[in-house]
């Protein structure tokens, strides 16, 4: 009799808190469901991939140990172009312009292969002609980003450093 009574009392429990429910609903006439945590996060990545798509000027500056001795504190002017493609990925292109020495093994071009945006971090690889890859990381905030890049020619590391850009008008 008393499990009887007990399992009464959460039906009752719980048909009182389905009413309160259902009236507070019906007279507030304002109130909103809040956005799931999916529909929040879409939102913000939709806003991340808004923010990272266009063309992004700046500079690499080389640092040592981790680049050639004739490359400490290289500095290159480039361009990385993000785009938007069908599948709402971003891909897009790398410019090299002298700085205060050539480009890295003379790629002025080169290919955005591969990109990952979390939240306001963005991480793309950049692959040149001749086979080498670059790495680069970065903070997206108010038109900027900075962060670090690194180049391999497959597992040899040729060059590292950080670099920073601003989106371009």
């Amino acid at each position: 009799m008393n499990a009887d009574l007990r399992l009464a009392h959460l039906f009752l429990e719980g048909a009182i808190a389905a009413a309160v429910t259902v009236v507070t609903l019906s007279i507030s006439p304002q109130f909103v469901a809040a956005p799931t945590l999916s529909e929040a996060s879409a939102q913000h990545q939709d806003q991340a991939l808004h923010d990272a798509v266009g063309a992004w000027e700046g500079i690499t500056i080389a640092v040592c140990p981790g680049s050639p001795a004739n490359r400490c504190n290289a500095q290159q002017k480039v361009t990385i172009t993000l785009v938007e493609n069908a599948n709402s990925r971003l891909s897009g292109t790398y410019e090299c312009a002298y700085g205060n020495v050539n480009c890295l093994n003379m790629n002025q071009t080169g290919k955005v292969v591969d990109v990952d945006l979390i939240g306001r971090l963005l991480r793309l690889r950049v692959l040149m002609s001749d086979g080498m890859s670059c790495l680069f990381n970065g903070r997206i905030a108010q038109s900027t980003i900075n962060g670090g890049y690194s180049c391999k020619a497959g597992t040899s590391l040729r060059e590292r450093g950080s670099w920073r850009a601003k989106r371009t008008p």
